[in-house]
C-alpha cells in the first residue's frame, strides 16, 4: 500500500515566498535534468524533505531534484530520467509536490488512479516511489514545485554529505 501524506500550512510565509520566487529548472519528461542538489543548497526547500522524513526513510538521500510546473502534466511516474533512457528504471525515495501558489484556480487536481487532490495554497502532498499521476487542465495560477529526493546522485556524481 503506497502512503500519501497531505499537510495544510506547511511552511511559513517567509520559506513560501523564497520557494514561489526561486527561478527553477524547467521539466519536460523529454530532456534529462541537470541539476541535482546537495543538502544545504536550499534551506527553505529542504524544509519540505525535513517534513517527508517524518513519514519516509531520508536516512540514505544524498540530494535532490526539483522542478515548477505550471501547467498540466500528463500521466507520469517520477523516476531517474536520465536511466530511463538507458531502460534502467530508478525512483526517488518519495515525491512532494507543494503549492507556495494557487490564485483563481479551476481545475487542476492532482491525480492518481483513485485519488485527487485539489491543489490549496501552502498545501505539500508526498507520496511514495512508483505512483502514477498527473495534473488536471486548468485555469488560474498554479504554481506546483516537485522536489524528489534520492539515495544516490542522478547525474552519477558521489556525495558524502547525507540527509540529516
Amino acid at each position: 500500500m503506497t502512503k500519501f501524506v497531505i499537510i495544510d500550512d506547511v511552511l511559513p510565509e517567509n520559506d513560501r515566498n523564497i520557494i514561489s520566487e526561486y527561478v527553477y529548472v524547467q521539466q519536460n519528461l523529454i530532456d534529462v535534468f541537470e541539476e541535482f542538489y546537495k543538502f544545504n543548497s536550499h534551506p527553505s526547500h529542504e524544509k519540505l524533505i525535513n517534513i517527508a522524513g517524518k513519514y519516509f526513510d531520508m536516512s540514505k538521500a544524498v540530494g535532490y531534484e526539483m522542478w515548477s510546473n505550471k501547467q498540466a502534466l500528463g500521466k507520469h511516474i517520477d523516476k531517474d530520467e536520465r536511466r530511463a533512457k538507458n531502460g534502467i528504471l530508478s525512483y526517488p525515495i518519495c515525491s512532494i509536490v507543494y503549492y507556495p501558489i494557487i490564485e483563481n484556480l479551476v481545475g487542476g487536481l492532482l491525480c492518481m488512479d483513485d485519488l485527487t487532490i485539489t491543489p490549496k495554497q501552502n498545501r505539500a502532498v508526498i507520496f511514495g516511489p512508483r505512483v502514477m499521476h498527473w495534473a488536471e487542465k486548468f485555469t488560474g495560477k498554479r504554481l506546483a514545485i516537485a522536489i524528489n529526493p534520492f539515495d544516490y546522485d542522478t547525474r552519477g556524481k558521489k556525495h558524502e554529505v547525507r540527509y540529516r
